[in-house]
C-alpha cells in the first residue's frame, strides 16, 4: 500500500547505441558559482491567511490516452527537444518510454529500488534542460537494502529509437543521497524540478523525525539546490550556501523547516511553490522567497502566529469541509496536497494561464488557484475530481496537460475542459 503521510490507500498495487541520442556527453556549462536565483514571490510574512471564498470554475475531465502502461503509475516526463516523447514511471522501479501517440516502445528499463508498499520506491523523474545535448534524466529514488533508508538522485544517459522500438538507461552516475535518521519508511519527498538551465531543485522530507527539519546540517525536511548536470563532484555544489547560514555540513540545503515537500512546480518567473504535505492539521502550499527560509515545521504547521513567519501564500485545514470543496472528505481520512501544476501554456481558452493547479491525492478534489502579481491569492476554484493524482506535465507538442495516478488507472491521462 503506498501512503504519502500516514493513509493506506484501500488498493493493491499490482506489483548497442540508439539514434535519438548519441554516443557524446557533454556536460552543462553554467558557473556552479553563480549565487541565489532571485525570487519575486512577496507577501509570506502575514500572520494569518486570508483566502478568498471558494468558488467552482470551468470543469475539467480526465481522459485515457495511449496504451496501458502498468499499474502504480507515479509520475511522467516530457524529454525537451522530443515533440512530445515522454518517460513514465512506477513505483516499483519501472522506467518506460512513451511515443507522441503515447505508445509504447516494447523495451523497458527498471531502476532497482526498495518497494515494499510504504512510501519508498521510484518517486520522481526529471530530465535535464539541455537533454537535447547530454541526454541526462534524473531519479529519485528510495535504495533497496540501506538501513536506515537512503533516497538518491541518480543520473542516467537515455538511448532511444522509437521507431526501432529500442530504449535503454546507461552511464548511472549517482548525483546526491539523503540518509535518514530513523527505521521510519513514510515523508521522503521526492520532487525533483529545474529552476533553470543548471539548478536542480529537490525537495526531501523529515523522514518522520520532526526534530531532523530544524537542524541545519542535516538534509532531511529540506530544500536543496545544486547543480547535477556536469561531471559531479563537491565543486558542483554552489557554495553560496555556506555563506547564507543555513548549513556548512549540506551545502546543498537551500531552505528549511518542511515535513514532507512531496510536489514542487516552477512558474514563468522562476518562483518555486512546494507542495508540503501536513500531520493532523493543514495541507500546505509554500513560496520559496529566498535561500536559508524556514518553514517552521515542526513549530508550526499551517499559518504561524510566531513573530514574522514565512507563511504558506494557501492551503486548506483538514476540517475545512464541504463548504471548502464540495469533494471534501469530512470522515477523519488523511489529507495530502499535491501541487500539480503553474499552467504556462495558452490551451483551454487561457482560463488556466498562469495559473496553480493543485489537488487532494486522496479526496480527489482539483482546484485553480488564481494569484495576483504580488503572488497574493485571489481566487481558489473547483474545477474537478481525479482521485490519486501525483502531477501534471504540459505536453510541449499540443500545450495540454497530462499526468498519471497511482491507481485505477494504467494509462496515461489528459486533461481536458468538459464539453
Amino acid at each position: 500500500m503506498f501512503i504519502l503521510r500516514k493513509r493506506f490507500l484501500p488498493i493493491l498495487l499490482a506489483s548497442s547505441l540508439f539514434a535519438a541520442c548519441g554516443s557524446s556527453e557533454p556536460v552543462g556549462t553554467g558557473d556552479p558559482n553563480d549565487g541565489d536565483i532571485p525570487m519575486t514571490c512577496l507577501g509570506g510574512t502575514q500572520t494569518a491567511l486570508n483566502p478568498p471564498a471558494p468558488g467552482v470554475g470551468p470543469n475539467v475531465v480526465f481522459t485515457a490516452v495511449g496504451d496501458n502502461i502498468a499499474s502504480g503509475l507515479i509520475d511522467m516526463e516530457f524529454l525537451p527537444g522530443r515533440n512530445g516523447e515522454s518517460l513514465v514511471i512506477t513505483k516499483d522501479g519501472a522506467v518506460y518510454y512513451l511515443k507522441r501517440d503515447f505508445t509504447l516502445v516494447p523495451a523497458s528499463e527498471t531502476i532497482a529500488t526498495r518497494q515494499d508498499g510504504s512510501e519508498r520506491g521510484l518517486l520522481n523523474v526529471a530530465a535535464d534542460p539541455l537533454y537535447t545535448e547530454n541526454c541526462y534524466v534524473y531519479f529519485y529514488y528510495t535504495v533497496p537494502g540501506s538501513s536506515p533508508d537512503v533516497n538518491r538522485i541518480e543520473r542516467y544517459s537515455v538511448r532511444s529509437d522509437p521507431d526501432a522500438g529500442e530504449f535503454a538507461l546507461t552511464n548511472p552516475q549517482v548525483i546526491m543521497e539523503f540518509p535518514k535518521s530513523s527505521g521510519a519508511t513514510n515523508h521522503n519527498g521526492g520532487s525533483m524540478v529545474f529552476m533553470d538551465q543548471d539548478h536542480l531543485a529537490a525537495g526531501v522530507g523529515e523522514g518522520n523525525v520532526p526534530d531532523s527539519a530544524q537542524d541545519k546540517d542535516s538534509p532531511l525536511g529540506k530544500l536543496h539546490r545544486f547543480v547535477p548536470n556536469r561531471d559531479f563532484n563537491a565543486g558542483g555544489l554552489d557554495p553560496a550556501f555556506s555563506g547564507n547560514g543555513v548549513s556548512t555540513v549540506t551545502p546543498s540545503v537551500y531552505s528549511l523547516g518542511l515535513r514532507n515537500p512531496f510536489t514542487l512546480v516552477l512558474d514563468n518567473e522562476g518562483d518555486l511553490f512546494v507542495g508540503d504535505v501536513g500531520a493532523g492539521t493543514y495541507e500546505e502550499i509554500n513560496c520559496v522567497y529566498y535561500a536559508g527560509e524556514n518553514y517552521l515545521w515542526p513549530t508550526c504547521e499551517g499559518p504561524c502566529v510566531l513573530l514574522d513567519p514565512i507563511n504558506p501564500i494557501h492551503g486548506y485545514a483538514h476540517t475545512a469541509g464541504t463548504a471548502f470543496d464540495p469533494d471534501f472528505d469530512s470522515g477523519g481520512g488523511g489529507k495530502t496536497i499535491i501541487v500539480s501544476a503553474y499552467y504556462r501554456g495558452n490551451q483551454y481558452g487561457g482560463l488556466f494561464t498562469d495559473r496553480i493547479i493543485y489537488n487532494d491525492f486522496y479526496d480527489g478534489f482539483v482546484r485553480l488557484l488564481t494569484m495576483d502579481q504580488n503572488e497574493r491569492v485571489i481566487s481558489d476554484q473547483h474545477i474537478g475530481n481525479q482521485p490519486f493524482l501525483l502531477g501534471l506535465q504540459t505536453n510541449p507538442a499540443d500545450g495540454l496537460l497530462y499526468g498519471v495516478s497511482l491507481s485505477g488507472n494504467e494509462r496515461v491521462l489528459r486533461m481536458d475542459l468538459e464539453p
